[in-house]
């Protein structure tokens, strides 16, 4: 089974097996999301989103750490407690 036509692109047929993956799909999306937000807040700039029917901007220091592939870093519980 060919799954590359002749422009090394994959086939019609190959992308729609993919796409049908959504556990696949939603994870790449949300990887590529991490990397954005984290490219923001390492270059200081603010993001914007949608909640409740409003558009809020999220200043660089209250955007949550990802690391270079994406991930989530999940924060470290207050050692005070």
């Amino acid at each position: 089974m060919n799954v590359m036509d002749d422009d090394n692109k994959p086939s019609s047929s190959e992308i729609q097996r993919r796409l049908a993956d959504i556990e696949a799909v939603t994870a790449a999306m949300n990887r590529s999301l991490g990397k954005a937000m984290r490219e923001h807040k390492l270059m200081g700039r603010s993001v914007v989103g949608y909640r409740d029917g409003k558009v809020m901007h999220i200043p660089p220091e209250e955007i949550l750490d990802y690391d270079e592939n994406g991930e989530l870093i999940e924060p470290k519980p207050d050692q005070d407690s």
